[in-house]
């Protein structure tokens, strides 16, 4: 059952002061930060620190004189030791902090806001809710704010425990909370105080029981040969995390892969009304049930205990084939798809180090409590100070414009990928970074001899017409004010594959678009520059297909580790008695295919990156 783990409240004063993080919080825990104000706007309250916050809930007593806003999201395993919050300057409040274990992210929040210069107010009234949740196991929790004079000492209705309270002179908070066995709906309550209210805002939280990380399942007691190992899928809610069900999945294919979504692919079967009525719980009949499906929902992959990944499902296609066996077909990606389906809506101008604009940039986006999904950067800094701007009228996503920002900059830009972890009884959704590439120096070796070995297939397709031995950069088109004057793209000057040239090689042409579409041509040259360093010539991309043991350092996480091949074969000979393939190559990305009845192995994919010359 839910219950409160830690609450107080601290004095904040001035445009910009800080309270201390909850130092007893867990991983999974729900915290909320009550700000309430003397004077100024909602628009001048804020939180910062650790993952991007949300706010959900505000109330204005008196516009200018009376303000309250509520911040929350999920405890991680790396908070600061503070927090930071913004008001208007010159503004006195009281800062409320609650944070409760064991509940659902999904809070029912209702507020309620009365006004009475004249006379004065009783109390504080806080609103009747619905828990909307499950079977019983709640926990009601009340957040009174008072703006007026001497109000001190609060009188809780029954069955109410007094949880903390605080008081300016002229702000004061409190709050109270009691356990609720029952999922009816709960009434309205007035908290009595002994001073004198002249505007009040009441807070009704109501915290069902949380689904922690559900335990793996337990490895076989023997298992024999290459491949086999213990599938779990499991469905979640995207926004709030939450378990819904476990999912019974054929057919399974997903990957993940540097600088863009991975993707997942997967089949129900639909043998017997079991089966059928536990995938309604994810993939609803009918278009009326808003309560889960495709665009909500989450499906986590296990392997052996270890989570493999988090796929965002987007698409599902119930049916029957000719047969008469009926199913429904599966799609997702990982979920830094859903930056790209989420649109830029007001201005950024975020002129700092790169990672924290893009921190910046999630925090811009997530605090909007209905695109809040709790993703966040790993620590660190790539000590790059370059901005970051875009406009509404770009019509750009904001996958889009992360992703240009990354490659524009080459070797001053940065990588990136979706690599969820687990976190105490939770699952951080965490986004890892590395500048100007993700490189580990991690290497996984693997063979191939007339012998056998653990690469059962490979290939190196080789296509001079996407590299080319002389390259230009294109970028935007300038603003003129000239109405005669034509629309020209800004150009690079051609830049040419000289070692190549020296070596034979005839005059290939390549016109390559900038991401960000400068207009500045001494980026373009650089630009250009680059490509004619990095893919001269004929572009190589190797892929290679290697069978997995139960036991492997090879996983899904492993994107920007070495993937070491030694390969002796017809064509890669041995030469003076020595291996002629032993190379090591960046891994850009895997697909996993778990052992199924088509195939005896479990098997992954590997993309590679041809070493630059």
């Amino acid at each position: 059952m839910p219950s409160i783990r830690t609450a107080y409240t601290v004095v904040i004063s001035g445009a910009s002061d800080t309270i201390p993080a909850p130092g007893n919080a867990r991983p999974g825990d729900v915290i909320h930060v009550f700000q309430g104000v003397d004077e100024g706007s909602v628009g001048q309250m804020g939180i910062s620190g650790g993952p991007a916050w949300s706010s959900p809930y505000d109330l204005t007593p008196i516009p200018g004189q009376f303000v309250t806003k509520v911040h929350r999201r999920m405890i991680t395993s790396s908070e600061p030791d503070e927090y930071e919050v913004t008001q208007a300057p010159g503004s006195v409040g009281v800062a409320t902090v609650l944070v409760v274990r064991d509940a659902s992210s999904s809070v029912v929040i209702a507020g309620e806001s009365l006004e009475a210069w004249d006379g004065g107010l009783d109390g504080v009234a806080t609103p009747g809710a619905n828990p909307a949740f499950g079977s019983g196991s709640n926990l009601d929790v009340r957040v009174s704010y008072a703006f007026g004079y001497g109000n001190t000492d609060w009188d809780d209705p029954s069955g109410y425990m007094p949880i903390t309270s605080g008081n300016t002179g002229y702000v004061a908070a409190h709050v109270a909370a009691r356990a609720l066995y029952s999922s009816s709906p709960v009434g309205p309550r007035t908290f009595e105080t002994d001073g004198y209210v002249a505007g009040s805002a009441g807070y009704t939280l109501i915290f069902s029981q949380g689904e922690a990380v559900p335990p793996p399942p337990p490895p076989p007691g023997f298992t024999p040969g290459l491949g086999i190992s213990p599938y779990r899928y499991t469905a979640h809610d995207l926004l709030t995390g939450d378990y819904i069900t476990d999912v019974e999945l054929t057919n399974v294919h997903f990957d993940r892969r540097i600088g863009e979504p991975g993707t997942f692919s997967a089949m129900i079967p639909l043998a017997n009304p079991v089966q059928a009525a536990k995938a309604r719980k994810i993939v609803p009949r009918k278009s009326s049930d808003l309560s889960t499906g495709p665009g909500r929902t989450t499906i986590r992959i296990w392997r052996d205990g270890d989570l493999w990944g988090e796929y965002w499902l987007h698409g599902a296609r119930p049916g029957r084939s000719r047969r008469g066996t009926e199913t429904i077909t599966l799609r997702g990606s990982t979920l830094d798809a859903y930056i790209l389906n989420t649109q830029m809506d007001l201005p950024i101008n975020f002129t700092g180090e790169q990672f924290a604009n893009f921190r910046a940039l999630l925090a811009h986006l997530q605090g909007d409590f209905h695109a809040d999904i709790g993703l966040a950067l790993t620590s660190g800094s790539s000590s790059v100070i370059r901005p970051l701007t875009a406009q509404p009228e770009d019509r750009r996503t904001h996958g889009a414009i992360i992703t240009a920002y990354a490659r524009e900059a080459g070797e001053n830009g940065f990588e990136f990928y979706c690599d969820p972890r687990i976190s105490g009884t939770s699952v951080d959704r965490r986004i890892v970074v590395g500048a100007p590439r993700i490189d580990t120096g991690v290497v996984h070796l693997f063979e191939e001899s007339p012998r056998g070995g653990s690469i059962v297939e490979r290939s190196e397709e080789i296509d001079a017409l996407r590299a080319g031995t002389r390259m230009l950069a294109r970028g935007g088109t300038p603003e003129t004010t000239d109405a005669t004057q034509s629309a020209v793209p800004t150009v690079s000057t051609w830049v040419e594959a000289t070692a190549h040239y020296e070596a034979g090689w005839p005059r290939i042409d390549r016109v390559i678009d900038h991401p960000l579409q400068s207009t500045d041509s001494g980026t373009l040259d650089d630009f250009a520059a680059r490509w004619i360093n990095t893919f001269a010539g004929a572009l190589r991309v190797h892929s290679v297909t290697v069978v997995l043991g139960k036991k492997t350092t090879l996983t899904p996480s492993s994107l920007g580790d070495q993937v070491r091949r030694k390969i002796v074969s017809v064509w890669h000979p041995y030469i003076d008695g020595e291996v002629s393939f032993d190379e090591s190559q960046r891994l850009l990305g895997i697909g996993i295919t778990p052992i199924s009845r088509m195939s005896g192995k479990e098997e992954a994919q590997l993309i590679l990156e041809e070493p630059t010359l």
